[in-house]
């Protein structure tokens, strides 16, 4: 009867201390998420590093993304530029609930998606992601061609303007990219996802080191049924004729 009256003693000693041990510190209810991210076209070429060195927005041509989180208690929509302001591919949404999310990521070019992206995680104690984001239509590739007398030591840039004949909207511009004035067989240069329809260019310009405009073709306002590049599903390569000109395109 001792021995056994010490045993229910012990046990009920030992359930006494673990009550009245610290109890779990549960998650806080708000954290911070960051997101950091790359893109991938339809050939498998894959657009930065998720660090400021190579953010890859650039090349990919993206602009904004658009981030939509999806948690058990409701959903937001965040639009962010490309590029944070200290140079990362990515961007940090402050006091977001906890717990499991689904995402889907849009990076945006001039307001249009063209690549994306759905995934999910727990969202506990400022995580950090990584997505690749994937491009939503096939590449165009354009090439140029310099006018005879021209040549890559004195042109340091191509610039342009693809335009899509039929909604008369911007679709891809050397604005956010730079495109480097190369040699043949490798004068062009690939556009990353491009919704497939009809486009025409605006111009396409060889500048020098001052930016300076040394020679560009004007196509711009051409009827809608003559297409200056049709894009394929499969992608399709298009070629630009620089010749000199002196006035500058409208």
């Amino acid at each position: 009867m001792i021995r056994a009256a010490a045993t229910l003693l012990a046990s009920l000693l030992a359930v006494a201390i673990t009550a009245c041990g610290p109890a779990p510190v549960p998650y806080a209810p708000y954290t911070d998420v960051t997101f950091y991210w790359q893109f991938r076209d339809g050939d498998m070429n894959v657009y930065g590093n998720f660090t400021a060195l190579s953010p890859g927005c650039d090349i990919a041509n993206v602009d904004h993304v658009r981030v939509t989180l999806n948690s058990p208690i409701g959903s937001q929509t965040m639009t962010v530029p490309c590029i944070a302001i200290n140079g990362m591919p990515g961007a940090t949404f402050t006091n977001v609930p906890t717990g499991p999310y689904t995402w889907t990521l849009e990076g945006r070019r001039l307001g249009f998606t063209v690549f994306v992206m759905e995934g999910g995680g727990d969202v506990f104690d400022f995580p950090f992601f990584y997505p690749r984001l994937e491009a939503v239509y096939p590449n165009m590739d354009l090439y140029y061609v310099l006018p005879t007398g021209l040549d890559c030591f004195s042109v340091s840039e191509i610039l342009f303007e693809l335009d899509n004949i039929v909604g008369g909207v911007i679709e891809y511009s050397s604005d956010n990219v730079y495109v480097a004035c190369r040699p043949p067989p490798n004068n062009g240069f690939t556009m990353p996802s491009i919704p497939v329809g009809d486009y025409g260019y605006r111009y396409v310009a060889a500048v020098n080191s001052l930016g300076q405009s040394i020679a560009q073709e004007c196509r711009f306002g051409l009827p809608p049924q003559v297409p200056i590049v049709q894009v394929a599903p499969s992608g399709t390569a298009a070629t630009s004729f620089l010749s000199y000109a002196t006035v500058a395109c409208p």
